[in-house]
């Protein structure tokens, strides 16, 4: 029990940067929360902290890596700006357990579209691809068979042009209805703007 207890604290140090703080300043009572013991605590805060901080770096470039795998042309034509949001969440959103790399894109994109409307300068357009490419992913991941959002540009017309090399200074908003569909849970997907 005690084991089983010490790893799942251990993974969220490695996950969550605002726990392993409070960790090693209290690690008594942080330990306590999870329900080990003081002197299970005590043990697990002699792991030095820069160890756990460097294994926690690496696992936030491993997320960064997947998700920018998963959304090609948002990291394409945001730039620098897709590093510093992920950066951001990252630090605010520990990795869940059993979690897909898919899962965490999506979940970067709600965390993004709040991101980007605080910090002026990321045009409109922008964070319209990044929920186009999220939406995408998610439909294709989970199986439904019918998904729809309001659109304010042509998502499907920005990736395409991404695909060939031509990142847009601008868009032009065309207002519509996106629709993802398939007849059956295994077939491919189909998408439409309406």
């Amino acid at each position: 029990m005690e084991l089983a207890t010490t790893q799942k604290l251990l993974a969220r140090l490695f996950t969550d940067s605002r726990l392993r703080v409070r960790f090693y300043a209290d690690p008594v009572s942080v330990g306590a929360e999870f329900g080990l013991c003081p002197e299970s605590s005590r043990m697990l805060a002699e792991v030095p902290e820069d160890q756990i901080h460097d294994f926690s770096k690496s696992v936030r470039l491993q997320r960064l890596e997947s998700v920018t795998c998963l959304l090609p042309c948002s990291v394409k034509c945001l730039g620098a700006r897709f590093g510093e949001a992920f950066r951001e969440y990252v630090l605010q959103s520990p990795l869940q357990a059993g979690s897909h790399a898919w899962c965490d894109a999506v979940d970067f994109n709600a965390f993004f579209q709040d991101w980007a409307a605080k910090n002026r300068g990321i045009p409109k357009w922008k964070r319209e691809l990044v929920r186009y490419e999220s939406d995408r992913l998610a439909f294709i991941n989970n199986r439904e068979r019918f998904s729809w959002s309001v659109s304010l540009f042509p998502g499907h017309r920005m990736v395409r042009r991404m695909q060939t090399g031509d990142v847009p200074s601008k868009v032009w908003p065309i207002p519509g209805l996106r629709v993802f569909w398939r007849w059956r849970p295994d077939d491919p997907m189909h998408e439409k703007l309406l």
